[in-house]
């Protein structure tokens, strides 16, 4: 099954990961990728994340507006201090309480996209995740939905259940070509 849209959870000190993981996206990539960096609250001023991914993304980065249609082939990253949520084709900012001291929060993200894409989405979490995003992840490993990361004890504590990985970024890539793209599209050269 092809999946939608790609929900990357970055938790603290996972950034340059996600930046390797992002630049390696080829232009053709068709699946809407939803960025959440779990930032704490008091954040304000421009977004060295979007900077980052800016510069280094073969796909265009967006910083989303209330209500804006979720378009394929994107990066898309809240604005500081709002959570992102996602419907079913469209994005919703909410202010509501920073979860864990963060706003945006990677749980939010996943628990509004569990409903609105289940096993259409594919889960990708670097860096260790809060006990909250551990709760949000376990809705998704119900629904049938793939989860990767990047540290092993995160795949363990799903008891190796099908659908949930831990690779390297590299192999991540490749991952996702093959949940994304056609077969023959699926090379990154």
């Amino acid at each position: 099954m092809s999946c939608d849209v790609v929900l990357i959870g970055v938790e603290q000190g996972a950034r340059e990961t996600l930046v390797q993981l992002i630049s390696d996206l080829p232009t053709h990539f068709t699946a809407s990728v939803i960025v959440v960096e779990h930032t704490a609250h008091t954040c304000n001023g421009l977004d060295p994340l979007h900077r980052a991914l800016t510069v280094h993304s073969r796909l265009p980065v967006w910083d989303v507006v209330d209500k804006d249609p979720i378009i394929m082939g994107r990066v898309y990253l809240p604005p500081p201090d709002y959570h992102l949520l996602v419907e079913p084709g469209s994005f919703s900012l909410s202010t509501d309480a920073p979860v864990d001291g963060m706003r945006p929060s990677i749980d939010s993200l996943l628990d509004s996209a569990a409903d609105a894409y289940g096993d259409r989405a594919v889960v990708v979490v670097l860096g260790r995740p809060s006990d909250a995003t551990k709760t949000a992840l376990e809705r998704f490993v119900a629904s049938g939905a793939n989860v990767v990361c990047d540290r092993a004890e995160v795949a363990n504590m799903f008891e190796s259940r099908i659908g949930v990985q831990s690779l390297p970024v590299g192999d991540m890539i490749q991952f996702l070509l093959r949940k994304v793209l056609p077969a023959e599209e699926t090379n990154c050269g």
